[in-house]
Formats: structure tokens, C-alpha cells, sequence
């Protein structure tokens, strides 16, 4: 009993030790115990400090007690490095954080905006690690590995290891997708399988463990941020090019731009043909997706921060994918296998302009094909009120009219003696934009005469075609707005009849028309569909009349007075 009574005492101490500690893990630490296994580091070597340092959690009865976002901090250790502006020896110190419930950088992946609260939030154990710089303005090259320590009691024992790099920077200049952060990690397992992971037993209230993290480091460069920014190169061509290539020219087969291709970047890959997509899909290398370098390689296996010609890119996307396309992170792919790079502001400008000229292209081309084609409704003789026409308009504007012959059907803007006769019918003036539609019964050079009836003769013949398809009209109203006259059909000009002559208001009232106003001819009626196909022919002989009096309608054809109809 006084055994357990003792236990249970220190089990209590050690939680009033360690609980206001992790409440806020960016200023204070959890004590532990550091074991340290640095490497000298040669002067000709790639790295300026390479070594091991484990660090220690709370106990799991203490990490199982914190909620979602909520994290905890490992003890600190430092490495003390040269500072390359002055020579002076700096301390720049690390820690791990751990979220065991998920939540890490709060809780958010990659993707900055609406997006990364779109996505499913990190609820697995995550691990990070964290840099706590000398100065503002210090910043470290590193490649590390987080290995958790497996204490599992039963089964085969086994750690978990994460390896990437990333550039450190001070919290002040974190930008993950500039490829520089204050802390970086992963999440890597759920949080019900931390107490196995442990050894703790969940059933046994005396069972307790520590999660350890052995940090395997290599820093590779310490910089002045300042200085950094200063060298910074932020100049962009008005076309992209492959990130790996240097300002000055040098060919991409003999240096990289060891800056915008780096461990921590975030590259776009893409491709010159198509016939290397399926290629790059093998490789797990997809186009158009970002991807992180999470560590690079030389040609002889070394781990090197920048990229250089032949060089490994240990690679991963930066957003989940659709389930087809996931597999095991990080695919390694050489970088020669990389047609085109590209930074992901140069790939959105690129798609950007893409779907530009894509949308202008579409929109030049509707344009193009309305200055061909339209789709009109006309109300006529034969063609019936709400009847659709295909009209082409090509042809009247590249030939200045010259193919329009006797009896096709034409649209026309209505010319300023139509205009003249609707106001002087007590109507008003009618917008430009309305159609009218009649037949061409003369062209330039025929000599017509209208006498006082309406008829009309062309070359001293009766006009060819029945013109009487609607009911008379019994008041001949028509008659008034007739101008009996003999003239030829000036050059230019054509002479229109509407097919219905007891109702129509056309040439004979307001003389003839110029071609310059002709809009186009139809080819098609689309609608009804028992009507479709082409425009009929005027009758060359008395047919049964329709009953159906020319209703008034409004819209692109309009009518000048209750009875009369301008456009039949």
C-alpha cells in the first residue's frame, strides 16, 4: 500500500511539473535529458555541422490529456555555429513539438485560404521540428530526420522515422510556400496508436511512458536573411522559363539556380509534348501539381540542399490528390526527368493566360461566326409568326451584295424613306437594330412600274410569283401609301416585295432598296421542326389563301400601324 501510495505521489509531482509547461510551447520547454552525438565537419565538407541530439516528451498521461491544436515542447538543444558576416560564434538552439491529438501550425495544411479549411484538418499525431534563432535575422540550411523511438512491449519493436529540409527563418518571416519556416514536420500515426507506440497500457493506471525523438541533422549553410533578400533575383521574363536555368544564361546541363531550386521549394513540373505524360505519370511526377523538394541529392548519393545538374528530388505534392493519383510520399525522381520547372506564380500566370486566350479565342471566334451566321425570328407569308431562321451574312458584305438575285428572301436595316414613311403613319421612328424581310422582285438595271392597285410590272411584265398569300384586306388600306411610278432600278439598288401585296409596305411605297443595307439571307428554317429545312420558293401560281391575317408583332419586326405590316 505505501508502495503505491508513493507511486501515485510522484505521479502526481511529475504532472504539476510538467503541466504549465506545455501550455504554451513557443516560450517555455519540457525538461529532459539530451543525448548528443555530433560529427566534426571538415572544412571542405558540403555541411557546416552534422550530428544527433535526442530529445524528451512529458509523459504520454500528460500528452493524452491535451486537445486538438493543443502542443507540447521537447527540451531545447543548441549548436553553436560561425557567423559568416563577422565570424563570431552564434548559438542557434532547436526543440521538437508534438501534437498528439493533430493540429499542427494550427491545424492547417499547406494550402493557404478558404482551402485549407475545405480540406479533412490533421487529427494525426504530429511531430516538428522547431528553430529558435540567435538574431532576427538569422536564418539555417537544414536537412534532418525526425526518428521516433518505438518502446512497444509487445510485438516487434520498431521506430518511425520523417526525413526532409527545409530553410529556417525566424517566425517573423515564416513563408511556407516560399519555401522558409520557423518549425516543419508531419503528421505520422493516429493518435490511438501513440500508447502501443509507447508501451503504455492503457488498462494499467500505473503505466506511463515518454516519447523520445532522435533529431539527425545536417546544416548546410547559415545566411544573413537580410543578405538573402538583397540577392534576391525577382525579375521575371514576359515568358517562363525552367526555373533551373540561371539569369546569366549558363546551360542547364552545367549549374542550377541553386536559390529557386532548393530543399523546402515548391516546384511545378510540365511538359513539352505530350507524349511525355505518360512517362511522367509513372514517376509519380504529375504536371500541373505542386510539389515540395523535400531533399535533394547529388549524383554520388551525397544530401545537398541546392540543386545541381543530375542531381535526386525526393518530391512530394503539396495538397491531397484524387485517390487515383496517391501513392507512397516522397517519390524520387532525377531531375533531368523534369521536362520544364516552374514556380507555382509562373504556372498560374501561365494558366492564367492559357485560359485568357482560350476564353478570347472562344469569344473571337462566337464573334466571327455571328458576323456569319444569326439566328432570327420573322413573322411572314410563308414564314409563319415565330418561325427561326438561320441567316448567313457573309456573303452580302464580301461581295458588296453582288450575289443577291431575283427572288431570295433578304433582311435588311430599314432605310431612312421606311423611317420617313412610319413617323408620317403617326408611329415612331423604329430602332436600326429592327429587321425587315421581303423578296427581291427586280435587281439594279430592271425598269419597274407600280400603278395605282399595287401591281407591279418589271420589264413590262406582271412581276413573276403569287404575292396574294393572306386574306385581302378589305378597307386597301395599302393603297393610300402605293407611289404609282415607272423608273429603273438605279445601280446598287434592288426593288423588295413583301408576299403578302395587300398588307405590305415595300418598294412600292418607299422605293427601292440599297444593298449597303442588306443584313444577310436565310439558308435554314430551324423551327418548327415540321417545317425545317430551306426557305420555300414564292408560288408561281394562285394557291388557296390562308386564313390567317398577319398578326402585329413587336420586337426585332415591327409594325407602323394597327393594320398595316411593314415587314410581311
Amino acid at each position: 500500500m505505501r508502495r503505491v501510495l508513493s507511486f501515485v505521489v510522484a505521479l502526481s509531482i511529475q504532472h504539476l511539473l510538467y503541466l504549465p509547461q506545455i501550455a504554451s510551447f513557443s516560450k517555455d520547454k519540457i525538461n529532459g535529458e539530451i543525448k548528443a552525438s555530433d560529427k566534426s565537419v571538415s572544412p571542405k565538407s558540403p555541411v557546416v555541422f552534422e550530428g544527433s541530439h535526442t530529445v524528451s516528451f512529458a509523459p504520454y498521461s500528460i500528452l493524452s490529456s491535451l486537445k486538438y491544436g493543443d502542443g507540447a515542447t521537447s527540451n531545447e538543444f543548441s549548436i553553436n555555429l560561425s557567423n559568416r558576416e563577422d565570424n563570431s560564434i552564434e548559438q542557434h538552439r532547436f526543440c521538437v513539438l508534438c501534437y498528439p491529438k493533430g493540429g499542427g501550425r494550427g491545424g492547417k495544411t499547406e494550402l493557404d485560404g478558404f482551402l485549407s479549411g475545405v480540406l479533412k484538418k490533421q487529427t494525426n499525431v504530429g511531430v516538428y521540428l522547431k528553430y529558435i534563432p540567435p538574431t532576427k535575422d538569422s536564418c539555417v540550411d537544414v536537412t534532418f530526420s525526425l526518428v521516433l523511438k518505438g518502446k512497444q512491449q509487445k510485438g516487434r519493436k520498431f521506430d518511425l522515422e520523417w526525413s526532409s529540409g527545409m530553410r529556417f527563418v525566424s517566425p517573423e518571416y515564416t513563408q511556407l510556400r516560399g519555401g522558409q519556416a520557423n518549425d516543419f514536420g508531419t503528421s505520422i500515426m493516429q493518435p490511438q496508436l501513440l500508447p502501443f507506440f509507447l508501451g503504455v497500457d492503457e488498462n494499467d493506471s500505473f503505466s506511463d511512458g515518454v516519447l523520445d525523438v532522435e533529431v539527425k541533422m545536417k546544416i548546410h549553410q547559415v545566411h544573413s536573411y537580410q543578405s538573402l533578400l538583397d540577392k534576391a533575383d525577382d525579375k521575371a521574363g514576359l515568358v517562363p522559363k525552367d526555373i533551373r536555368t540561371l539569369q546569366d544564361g549558363t546551360p542547364r546541363a552545367e549549374r542550377h539556380d541553386t536559390e529557386k531550386v532548393r530543399v523546402g521549394k515548391i516546384i511545378v513540373p510540365v511538359l513539352k509534348t505530350i507524349s511525355e505524360r505518360e512517362r511522367m505519370f509513372s514517376l509519380g511526377c504529375y504536371p500541373g501539381v505542386e510539389f515540395r523538394i523535400m531533399r535533394i541529392f547529388d549524383e554520388e548519393g551525397n544530401e545537398i540542399f541546392g540543386s545541381q545538374p543530375g542531381a535526386d528530388y525526393e518530391i512530394r505534392p503539396i495538397y491531397p490528390l484524387v485517390q487515383q493519383l496517391e501513392r507512397e510520399w516522397p517519390v524520387r525522381v532525377t531531375e533531368a526527368e523534369i521536362p520544364t520547372m516552374l514556380t507555382q506564380t509562373m504556372y498560374n500566370l501561365v494558366s492564367a493566360v492559357g485560359s485568357l486566350f482560350t476564353a478570347v479565342a472562344g469569344l473571337g471566334t462566337a464573334f466571327a461566326i455571328s458576323l456569319a451566321i444569326s439566328i432570327y425570328f420573322i413573322p411572314s407569308s410563308n414564314l409563319k409568326v415565330g418561325d427561326v431562321l438561320l441567316v448567313e451574312k457573309v456573303s452580302s458584305k464580301l461581295t458588296n451584295a453582288s450575289l443577291l438575285k431575283t427572288g431570295d428572301v433578304v433582311l435588311f436595316r430599314p432605310p431612312s424613306r421606311l423611317q420617313d414613311v412610319i413617323v408620317a403613319s403617326g408611329a415612331k421612328r423604329i430602332d436600326d437594330r429592327d429587321l425587315f424581310v421581303k423578296r427581291i422582285a427586280a435587281e439594279s438595271g430592271d425598269v419597274t412600274k407600280v400603278d395605282t392597285t399595287g401591281s407591279v410590272f418589271i420589264n413590262g411584265a406582271k412581276a413573276k410569283g403569287n404575292r396574294d398569300l393572306c386574306d385581302t384586306e378589305p378597307l386597301r388600306l395599302i393603297e393610300k401609301y402605293i407611289d404609282p411610278r415607272e423608273e429603273k432600278v438605279p445601280a446598287g439598288d434592288i426593288f423588295v416585295m413583301g408576299d403578302c401585296s395587300d398588307v405590305s409596305v415595300d418598294s412600292r411605297v418607299w422605293g427601292t432598296l440599297s444593298k449597303k443595307e442588306v443584313i444577310g439571307r436565310p439558308l435554314l428554317r430551324l423551327w418548327p421542326p415540321a417545317s425545317f429545312g430551306a426557305i420555300p420558293d414564292l408560288p408561281s401560281s394562285m394557291k388557296k389563301k390562308e386564313k390567317r391575317f398577319p398578326k402585329h408583332s413587336r420586337g426585332n419586326f415591327v409594325d407602323i400601324t394597327p393594320r398595316l405590316e411593314c415587314h410581311g
